[in-house]
């Protein structure tokens, strides 16, 4: 096969291999930037929105309490003010969930059965925060018309009572059902990065075995044989025209022997019939055989030519000056300057000063070593921007032997050093979604139950660094001794590849208690099994519904202080009633006697 052939062949490889790698990371890249913006504008702000409509839910019913409370104080001053705030965070909460939650949920990708269930707890919500409205807006009725009692017994009536435990279990639902779909999806974006970062890796590793592979056919099959024919012509320059011509399996190289052949058998024929030693060829006979040489040396420097026009690396010729003595047509085409320009230049005219010394280096070494220097990775200006070659140089020798120069053999490389920042630019995007998430995030060997990786955010929940972290087994955390306390309690754990804690207390490095919701999923990566453990701080919200529990707490002491209060004025009225009737009977007596 020829030389030609085998290269085309080469790169070709090379460049599918990286229009197919350009492809899946623009496939997968869409993906995940598709599950990010979901996230960013349609699930996390549904998920938000539940927190706010527990929210508004429960200054609903703190101000109609503290309207009951004022109103026994015979402040309608302030009642007024909660039953207008009453007004305003009810418009608040019908608006979130009438139009804006249902706008959302249009709006969402998750499965149609997913939508259909968040529908229905949504209407169910209308209709039950309808039936509560009903109720607070009456007990608003009986304090403006001055009926305390009746406006304490609607906010605590069996029925408002139901209706509160029925909106509750609603909320959870709801934020339950949230909380798993941006879950899934957070899972989703981690597992499609995990998946582009072992695909970047294979496809990377097979382009740059196929660019070695590529660049080794090059300098092996051009630089060898020409090598061993350079030895010959200088035999034959000596005078030893019977040296041996061996066969070479490049096509082109094999021509140029076949002419070199030839030469050497005009020489002979002309020895033949003149009868004469080499040294002794007459005046006639060594002008045509000097003819003969002439036309065979052109016929083999254009066969040279033609070996090194149809090279795609770029091969160069360098004199001990630094000039160029020979470039091929790929040399000139890079640079796109014609080869008769390039030929006979100085380096220095044709690049800048920091590459020159670079170039000259490589070129010293070889010259005064005398051995190839391979493998080497540089750039080179162009008119068409920078260009990324990987060159090997040979000492370039006349026909006594003596190093008189180099030649190189450059490929050029930068498509593969674009794919290679690529790979790190997606590391590095892999990193900052890692590290700027507002969860605290662990990732643990499944076998082994060490801790592998942590985020900034872990250490701002629970106190604890990363360095304090990193290599430790999960239960040799304190934090974390209520989830796994120990290697029995970790085989359940991958056992069961997915636990959810939703209200569980972990206490901080410092001794503080914070509320958590606890997340951990069982998932390959690069062939490895690896548990990620989402934890998402809730203390907050754990104190929002503790001061709402104490509020409401607070709220029956009164209405229980009321009920005693009643009591005992009507235990008053009947001892008041028992003493005139002593009083009565005694002088009933004193009107008999």
């Amino acid at each position: 096969m020829k030389i030609s052939i085998k290269v085309f062949l080469g790169f070709f490889v090379i460049v599918l291999l990286a229009v197919a790698l350009s492809g899946i990371n623009f496939y997968i890249g869409n993906k995940r930037m598709d599950l990010t913006n979901e996230i960013k504008d349609v699930e996390a702000p549904l998920e938000l929105m539940v927190e706010k409509v527990i929210g508004y839910d429960a200054m609903l019913t703190g101000n109609i309490h503290e309207a009951i409370l004022y109103s026994q104080k015979e402040n309608l001053k302030d009642f007024e003010t909660h039953r207008h705030n009453y007004n305003l965070i009810g418009e608040k909460l019908d608006n979130l969930l009438k139009n804006e939650a249902q706008d959302l949920l249009k709006k969402s990708k998750r499965p149609i059965e997913i939508k259909n269930n968040v529908s229905e707890i949504l209407k169910r919500l209308d209709v039950v925060n309808l039936a509560l409205v009903d109720l607070e807006t009456n007990a608003f009725a009986a304090i403006a018309q001055e009926d305390i009692d009746l406006a304490s017994s609607f906010v605590t009536s069996e029925e408002y009572k139901a209706h509160k435990t029925e909106l509750a279990t609603l909320y959870n639902n709801w934020k339950h059902i949230e909380n798993e779909v941006t879950n899934d999806m957070r899972n989703e974006i981690i597992n499609y990065s995990s998946k582009l970062n072992t695909i970047n890796l294979y496809f990377t590793i097979l382009i740059i075995i196929a660019s070695i592979i590529t660049s080794l056919l090059i300098s092996f099959s051009i630089s060898k044989p020409l090598k061993k024919l350079d030895e010959n012509l200088q035999k034959i320059s000596k005078g030893q025209i019977n040296a041996p011509l061996e066969k070479s399996n490049i096509y082109e190289i094999q021509g140029l022997t076949e002419s070199i052949g030839r030469l050497l058998a005009t020489v002979k024929l002309a020895i033949l019939r003149t009868g004469a030693t080499k040294g002794e060829l007459g005046l006639g006979e060594a002008i045509k055989a000097r003819r003969l040489a002439e036309e065979e040396l052109t016929e083999s420097r254009e066969a040279s030519n033609t070996i090194l026009n149809s090279v795609p690396a770029l091969v160069f010729y360098k004199d001990k000056a630094n000039n160029f003595i020979k470039v091929n047509k790929a040399f000139a085409e890079e640079m796109k300057i014609p080869v008769e320009k390039i030929e006979g230049t100085s380096v220095n005219k044709l690049y800048p000063k920091k590459q020159v010394d670079a170039f000259w280096k490589d070129d010293k070494y070889v010259i005064t070593s005398g051995k190839p220097k391979t493998g080497i990775i540089e750039q080179m200006d162009t008119k068409t921007g920078t260009k990324w070659l990987r060159t090997d140089k040979i000492p370039y020798k006349n026909k006594n032997g003596e190093i008189i120069g180099v030649i190189g053999f450059s490929v050029d490389i930068t498509q593969e050093r674009i794919i290679e920042s690529k790979l790190r630019d997606n590391e590095v995007r892999y990193r900052r979604l890692f590290e700027a998430a507002q969860d605290a995030i662990l990732i643990l060997n499944a076998e082994t139950g060490i801790i592998e990786d942590s985020n900034p955010f872990i250490q701002k929940l629970l106190g604890y660094s990363e360095k304090e972290l990193k290599g430790k087994h999960l239960w040799e955390i304190s934090a974390f001794k209520d989830i796994v306390a120990n290697k029995q309690k970790f085989k359940e754990l991958q056992t069961k590849k997915f636990i959810r804690y939703e209200d569980m207390p972990l206490e901080t490095k410092s001794g503080k208690k914070a509320y958590v919701e606890f997340v951990s999923n069982l998932y390959l990566v690069d062939h490895t099994k690896v548990i990620q453990c989402n934890i998402r701080d809730i203390t907050d919200r754990k104190k929002a519904e503790e001061a709402l529990n104490r509020l409401k707490e607070a709220k029956e002491l009164v209405r229980e202080a009321r009920i005693l209060d009643r009591e005992k004025i009507a235990g008053k009225r009947e001892s008041v009633v028992g003493i005139r009737e002593t009083k009565v009977t005694k002088r009933e007596n004193v009107i008999k006697k």
